[in-house]
């Protein structure tokens, strides 16, 4: 299955999860600080608390904590990150290949 994906270029959907996940982290991140969507979205980066553990805001936010985990990304330093929306592009890019 790998090698037809591979030799058709398409990617696995997971992928396309996962860069559409940080492209939306990203999209979040550049909203002026006012926005309720932004406050709501990065109470996960404040505090990895059990309030909303087994909601599925708790899902939701557990999976954006994972996926900039494994990305490689430090938590604290990618709002200033993603304030560049090319440099942000290239980072989705380079750790999902």
């Amino acid at each position: 299955m790998y090698g037809i994906r591979e030799s058709l270029g398409v990617d696995s959907v997971r992928l396309k999860v996962e860069r559409r996940a940080l492209e939306r982290i990203g999209h979040v991140l550049r909203m002026p600080n006012d926005r309720l969507t932004k406050r709501v979205t990065l109470g996960w980066m404040k505090a990895e608390n059990s309030e909303n553990a087994g909601t599925v805001r708790g899902h939701i936010l557990g999976y954006y904590r994972k996926l900039v985990r494994e990305a490689g990304m430090a938590p604290e330093n990618i709002e200033k990150e993603a304030k560049d929306r090319d440099k942000w592009r290239n980072l989705i890019q380079k750790r999902l290949l």
